[in-house]
């Protein structure tokens, strides 16, 4: 078939973009080709993927799209981010800066000129406010919501933002560093001329191309792929530029990365800085973690509080109605009455259901007899 002629290799970005939907949830998890070449086919009537078939052939765009299952790009979006940074870079682009309108975002009474050092020396008890911010912006009613505070750990943005630029700069200067060693006809045929004219993400291009320059040990003491390791470092400056909002952990751990590329580089001055960042970051991140536990503490207090003392009302309000139903049962109409007129009372009552008695007799008898006779009954 037609469809089926190769057209070269698609472009991996391309296809994770036409087919992230496809291939989503379950459909994540499907590894066989002949699984991936159904599930293509049936959505081969959309514009963009029929234009993909027609240049590069159903074989090849299948090979692709199962390239990308194995290695779990689609099952996962951390992967995703870090294979394809520029695609969510552009993505990004195109949405609305994540909370731009919100000033509620718990940072206002940090001052912008605040180093990290004195933030990681502020006591969080003092500033609870601005220690555990949400990750995202809330409104009045989500405030309320009392949730576990594990996934709401953040630093300051002011911090958390000096953090990761920092460490940026750091890592751009022990990149030059290393390749005015090791690359420097790179240097060259750029015209790179200092640190500061290159984006780290072009480093990490750079750097995947020529591997076999760095310590063949050292790429072994990493404890993960050199490609995953770039990722996340590209992933560091993608965060730090476009000042996304990411929980206090995930920022220690993109420092930590930036600390094992700079051992590669084996530029140890910087090495140090970074490390230094490090241990800062984590610092900052067990303070919020036992502050946060707490807070959580204190909730689990407060609740175990208020139901108690709802069960308290509870319990008297269910005696007030019972004392209530008790007290309907006196006959209000001869209360605070005397003596001489609640007997007057009574008899009257006494006579009434004499009468009543009689009639209920009289109205048995006329019953029976009527029935013995076979006449009918006239009232």
């Amino acid at each position: 078939m037609a469809q089926n002629v190769a057209g070269g290799l698609p472009d991996q970005e391309q296809v994770y973009s036409a087919f992230k939907e496809v291939f989503d949830g379950q459909n994540a998890s499907i590894r066989k080709l002949k699984a991936v070449q159904r599930n293509v086919q049936k959505c081969q009537s959309k514009e963009a993927i029929q234009n993909m078939i027609k240049q590069h052939g159903m074989g090849n765009i299948c090979q692709a799209v199962k390239s990308l299952l194995e290695e779990g790009i689609f099952a996962s979006m951390a992967k995703a981010q870090l294979r394809f940074p520029n695609f969510f870079e552009k993505f990004s682009d195109q949405q609305p800066a994540f909370g731009r309108e919100s000033t509620g975002f718990g940072v206002e009474s940090v001052d912008e000129d605040q180093s990290i050092a004195a933030a990681m020396d502020s006591n969080p008890e003092e500033t609870q406010d601005n220690a555990i911010p949400t990750c995202r912006p809330q409104s009045r009613s989500q405030t309320h919501t009392y949730t576990s505070l594990s996934h709401l750990v953040c630093l300051p943005f002011v911090v958390h933002h000096q953090l990761l630029v920092t460490t940026q700069e750091t890592l751009e200067k022990a990149c030059y560093a290393f390749a005015e060693k090791s690359l420097g006809g790179v240097l060259q045929r750029e015209g790179w001329e200092c640190a500061e004219a290159v984006e780290l993400n072009r480093w990490t291009d750079v750097f995947q191309i020529y591997q076999n320059e760095f310590n063949p040990e050292g790429l072994k003491r990493i404890g993960m792929p050199f490609h995953d390791l770039l990722g996340a470092v590209t992933k560091l400056r993608h965060t730090a530029v476009h000042r996304i909002h990411i929980t206090a952990k995930e920022v220690s751990e993109l420092v930590y990365r930036a600390e094992l590329l700079a051992i590669l580089l084996q530029e140890e001055a910087y090495v140090q800085k970074i490390s230094d960042l490090r241990s800062k970051t984590e610092t900052m991140v067990d303070k919020l973690e036992k502050h946060k536990v707490s807070l959580e503490s204190r909730l689990a207090e407060t609740r175990r509080l208020f139901a108690s003392k709802k069960a308290d009302l509870e319990m008297q309000e269910r005696d007030a109605m019972e004392k209530l139903l008790q007290e309907g049962k006196i006959p209000l109409s001869f209360e605070n009455e005397n003596p001489d007129e609640a007997t007057s009372a009574s008899n009257v009552d006494a006579y009434q259901n004499q009468v009543n008695g009689e009639m209920n007799s009289d109205d048995e008898f006329y019953e029976i007899s009527a029935t013995e006779a076979h006449i009918p009954r006239c009232y």
